[in-house]
């Protein structure tokens, strides 16, 4: 799906209320990006004040960061703080989370048709970082179920998570087991440190598609095994994915 886009769209609002609150007074929408983004990526180790639990990948840490951003600035002698304006930035990065957008926005080029030609000879597993309710949102919103037979939300992704799941999937399969074997597996994303290593480390192929959605999510593949290169194909997007797997299968 298109992440960034909906995560980008609530910075353009962002400034443009900053613009009016400020009267004109603001620094660049680069800097006040910048700003936001490194808050928003500081505070997945913070304790959330309202839950008394890390902020991680929930849906908190995103509109707080607008608000945690116009008191820096605030501080930087930009205007004077008002807890009011503070609780209007934090509604404006809750617009992220608008099922709408995910509607509207749709499924990225070329992703329904390798789904709708995998998911005909493939069991599809959607293993999805994040707060429930919020990827919950995302996968009712683009009828996922359509195409994957399992779906599971994590808090994070690792290689354990992965073992979890291919040994979940063997225990119901019975004589079918060697199916969901890891070397048969093949893990597809567009974070390396989230998608792909955990995959690679387990001993599963995968297919990576660079795309950079926001600080915390790595795309560098960095140093790998001659081996490990072997179980790893990089495309730019995925529409090349499937023009790839007919030709390796004729």
């Amino acid at each position: 799906m298109w992440n960034s886009t909906t995560y980008n769209q609530p910075v353009i609002d962002f400034v443009k209320y900053l613009t009016k609150i400020f009267n004109n007074r603001i620094p660049s929408m680069g800097t006040i990006a910048r700003i936001q983004e490194d808050i928003d990526y500081s505070l997945g180790n913070q304790i959330n004040p309202r839950t008394g639990n890390p902020y991680a990948f929930g849906s908190d840490r995103f509109p707080d960061s607008f608000a945690f951003t116009y008191r820096a600035l605030c501080e930087k002698g930009f205007g004077v703080f008002d807890k009011e304006v503070a609780n209007q930035c934090r509604e404006i990065g809750k617009t992220a989370f608008d099922e709408r957008n995910y509607h509207r926005l749709g499924l990225v080029p070329g992703a329904k048709e390798l789904l709708d030609f995998l998911a005909r000879w493939r069991h599809l597993v959607l293993v999805t970082k994040g707060e429930q309710e919020v990827q919950e949102a995302k996968i009712k919103a683009l009828s996922l179920e359509r195409w994957f037979h399992d779906i599971r939300i994590v808090d994070q992704k690792s290689w354990r998570v992965y073992h979890d799941v291919l040994a979940s999937l063997r225990s119901r399969a019975g004589k079918r087991a060697g199916e969901y074997s890891t070397a048969k597996t093949v893990a597809i994303g567009n974070s390396y440190s989230s998608d792909i290593a955990p995959a690679i480390e387990l001993g599963m192929h995968a297919i990576f598609i660079p795309c950079p959605t926001w600080k915390a999510e790595s795309v560098d593949i960095g140093d790998l095994t001659e081996e490990a290169r072997t179980r790893l194909q990089v495309f730019e997007n995925i529409g090349q994915v499937l023009p790839w797997i007919k030709g390796a299968n004729t």
